[in-house]
């Protein structure tokens, strides 16, 4: 492999294809010993989708093949100037690698494991055959320290993905172990200047604004869920603080609705928080395509200033002919929102616009320059504008369901949550917790039988949500048409998403058709929702589970 540095972008020549990615697109991360073992193959482009309806999971011959190598190991991160946490990376990054191909490539990844307990792979909305999900105990067993697995698929969708463990992920997703993957098709009507993707993360930490700040404890769900914590004041923690002006309507309320989720009071982009976040530069009327991926497990209402922007895709499926709005964009746990714009003149922000403590960390400049404008600090100091609606978002199209339309197989499931009078210790050193439950239908994770489909049924799930917490629903190996989004029908563009938002005291309700025989995981990836119970399984008749819990590998999804 030959690599060489051009402006700040490493290009790589593999098999005499030369493809380039942003090097400042991740935090480097200093490893906690010298041999990470083997780099990837990073790459970009500049390509933007093209609008196409989600595919199935149908073969799709491989042009190309592209060879990663990620090593998970224990390392460094440093969060700000005189902040520096242990974290768990992939190749010695945080965010890991960014892994750019083009629709149609065959990609190989290999894990090569350097932590002191067991991982895997899951590629996040990716549609691909069940033996490839990475999941420990139902897909696989989970690779032990000092093994390596390779994950061998086709990038058959163009779209915004990402990476990450689904063994104990709760606790390892949370010390920053994950990346993006950005599928690239290979014709675009129109190419963005500025291709960049940005990584939004929220991070347990305590003293995260005293200068040399010592680590992180990591809460940890364990088997039985995250401690109820209350919810800081945004008041109350220094340069998290917000104006009260600026706090967003009370629609955000809900999204916000966690009381586990106290101790996460520092927000990072690509692992930096602000002031220390890489600006995205561009020259005034660059048209840009920001994609957004939310790691962390809290929702962010995302503000641009000086500029409309159009959100031009979500999850990875792209939205019929969407509009200029200046509304703010709420992305919950696990999701991605890709949205484009014209650069204003100067330098503006893109930011959290919410009340939770450290939210005006998770800012990056946009534009030219990298300090804001007067007139950028004056709006972090107005009103909010309101919520975006995406069930009104777009203009409508053809798609494969409508609410009124016949389905095969029709579920209904209530979400709950209960706080069973119990303690627990930690690996962080938390103790005496009052631990919660989450249940689906009353049942924990493999207490109750999975959903049961057969090839080429048409399916409807209703999500109920019966608890005091927002729960971002994750269904693998499959992308959901939202037919109601929190009991208000979708009547904008089609709304597909494979991680959909059911709020406290509402219902949502999804569809698609069981094209991708396997055994899936079903899953709120508030992940400590999902440790705590949160999981069910969607099962199609004839299809053997892959692997089962326990074991030499200890296998535990969540």
């Amino acid at each position: 492999m030959n690599q060489k540095v051009v402006r700040g972008v490493v290009a790589v020549a593999l098999g005499g294809t030369v493809v380039y990615t942003i090097a400042s697109a991740v935090a480097m991360a200093r490893p906690a010993s010298p041999a990470m073992g083997g780099m990837p193959m990073p790459a970009s482009s500049s390509a933007s989708p093209a609008p196409a309806a989600p595919t199935s999971a149908t073969d799709i011959p491989a042009s190309r093949t592209r060879t990663v190598t990620l090593v998970a190991a224990p390392g460094h991160l440093t969060i700000r100037r005189g902040q520096t946490v242990p974290v768990w990376t992939f190749n010695g990054t945080v965010p890991g690698p960014e892994i750019r191909v083009y629709q149609g490539d065959r990609v190989r990844v290999t894990l090569v494991n350097h932590l002191p307990w067991a991982t895997t792979i899951h590629w996040h909305g990716l549609l691909d055959r069940n033996s490839n999900d990475g999941v420990a105990g139902v897909t696989q067993d989970a690779v032990l320290p000092g093994h390596s697995y390779t994950y061998d698929f086709v990038a058959r969708d163009p779209g915004t993905y990402w990476y990450h463990p689904h063994q104990k992920s709760d606790e390892e997703v949370d010390k920053g172990l994950y990346g993006a993957l950005v599928v690239l098709p290979h014709r675009a009507a129109v190419s963005p200047t500025v291709d960049r993707t940005l990584v939004l993360d929220d991070w347990p930490l305590t003293g995260a604004r005293a200068p040399g700040a010592p680590g992180m404890p990591m809460p940890t769900a364990t088997a039985t869920g995250m401690g109820a914590m209350a919810m800081p004041s945004a008041t109350a923690t220094g340069t998290g603080a917000m104006d009260a002006a600026s706090r967003p309507s009370v629609a955000l309320r809900p999204y916000l609705a966690d009381p586990g989720m106290g101790a996460y009071q520092t927000f990072t982009i690509n692992g930096h928080a602000y002031p220390d976040t890489a600006p995205v530069q561009a020259p005034p009327g660059a048209l840009v395509r920001l994609r957004l991926i939310n790691v962390g497990y809290l929702t962010h209402a995302l503000h641009l200033h000086g500029t409309a922007y159009r959100l031009v895709a979500t999850d990875g499926s792209d939205v019929n002919r969407p509009w200029e709005t200046t509304d703010l964009l709420p992305i919950a746990a696990a999701q991605r929102m890709d949205i484009e714009f014209r650069t204003p003149r100067g330098a503006w922000s893109l930011h959290d616009h919410d009340t939770l403590a450290g939210a005006s960390e998770m800012r990056v400049i946009v534009g030219q320059g990298a300090r804001p404008s007067a007139a950028d600090e004056r709006a972090m100091r107005a009103a909010a504008p309101p919520l975006l609606d995406l069930a009104r978002y777009g203009v409508v199209a053809p798609a494969p369901f409508t609410a009124r339309g016949r389905f095969d197989r029709v579920f209904r499931l209530v979400l709950k949550g209960a706080k069973p009078a119990m303690s627990m210790s930690g690996t962080s050193g938390m103790t005496s917790m009052s631990m919660d439950t989450y249940t689906i239908n009353g049942k924990l994770f493999m207490q109750g039988a999975p959903l049961v489909v057969r090839r080429g049924q048409r399916v409807e799930i209703s999500f109920v949500n019966k608890s005091v917490a927002a729960h971002p629903m994750h269904l693998h190996g499959h992308r959901m048409q939202v037919l109601s989004l929190n009991g208000e029908p979708v009547t904008g563009a089609p709304l597909y998403q494979d991680t959909v938002m059911a709020l406290p005291g509402k219902t949502t309700t999804v569809a698609f058709t069981a094209d991708n025989p396997g055994v899936w995981m079903l899953h709120c990836h508030e992940l400590h929702h999902a440790a705590a119970g949160m999981d069910t399984l969607l099962q199609y008749q004839g299809s053997p589970r892959l692997a089962q819990l326990g074991g030499a590998a200890g296998n535990n999804p969540e």
